[in-house]
């Protein structure tokens, strides 16, 4: 999924979604709160030079230990990858 330089304004919510496909969100803005719990990620993401300006809740992110995958700089994995 290519979603690339998207701005979303109001809340956005990825909770619980499996991406198994590349995930391309690079460049986007979010201007009201994003719901990314237990996103996992089974293939390569991108989320680099995205903004998030409202709250971003964001525990239990997984991804396949195999796959690249750029998450924002103070993000980090709460799971361990599997």
């Amino acid at each position: 999924m290519h979603i690339d330089r998207t701005r979303f304004e109001g809340t956005t919510k990825f909770a619980d979604c499996r991406f198994e496909e590349l995930m391309s969100m690079v460049d986007c803005t979010f201007e009201g709160p994003v719901d990314f719990r237990g996103v996992h990620f089974g293939n390569t993401a991108d989320l680099s030079g995205t903004t998030f300006r409202g709250d971003v809740q964001r525990t239990g992110i997984t991804a396949n230990p195999d796959v690249d995958v750029t998450l924002p700089p103070d993000w980090a994995f709460d799971a361990a990858r599997r």
